[in-house]
């Protein structure tokens, strides 16, 4: 599903919970109607004749004040407090989607780099400020298969896109044990097997 159909689809079920909501306590105002507070039948007649007792269900209002209620629809008011969970998680995900997708942008954008006995994780940050995007490295476990923070990195390349440079980085340090993916707007580092859980 693209960005902008999610994103519609979460708004739509959120303006929806939210009508739901609006119809069931105000859908139905009395608005100076006299009206059964039970099945809502309509009592101006009864009324004018002095009785407050419904022709319809019976039920007795006993007092005026019970015929001018407003017709409150409770379980549509449940149903829409119940939509706005979902509709808000959505918007949540949409919210994460729109943010991979910018983080993905700007590893598509070509920079020119020089890194020369650099070690690892200065290259890292100098690699985000260039790109304009977080990068987090699993140091854990890139030092459990021998990757130090300090191994020193040397690459000079000229109009190199991030993501390739992430390729080319990672396959240097580890023969293909790294790898890296986006995850909540940041680029994570870390093992494939690790990635892939």
């Amino acid at each position: 599903m693209s960005l902008w159909l999610f994103a519609a689809s979460a708004a739509s079920l959120l303006f929806g919970a939210i009508g739901l909501m609006y119809w069931g306590l105000w859908g139905d105002r009395a608005k100076g109607r006299l009206r059964c507070p039970k099945c809502w039948y309509d009592m101006q007649g009864s009324f004018e004749a002095g009785k407050l007792e419904c022709p319809e269900c019976g039920k007795d209002a006993g007092v005026e004040k019970r015929l001018r209620k407003n017709h409150r629809r409770w379980w549509a008011m449940v149903v829409g407090t119940i939509l706005i969970l979902p509709a808000g998680y959505s918007g949540h995900i949409g919210r994460v989607m729109w943010i991979d997708q910018r983080v993905h942008q700007e590893l598509n954008s070509s920079i020119n780099i020089s890194f020369e006995d650099l070690r690892f994780e200065k290259m890292i940050e100098q690699l985000g400020r260039q790109l304009n995007v977080e990068i987090d490295v699993d140091w854990q476990e890139l030092e459990s298969v021998g990757i130090e923070k300090n191994v020193p990195v040397q690459f000079v390349l000229k109009n190199v896109r991030g993501d390739l440079l992430l390729d080319l980085v990672l396959e240097q340090l580890s023969g293909g044990d790294l790898s890296w993916t986006v995850r909540d707007g940041r680029v994570i580092i870390s093992r494939q097997e690790v990635l892939r859980e």
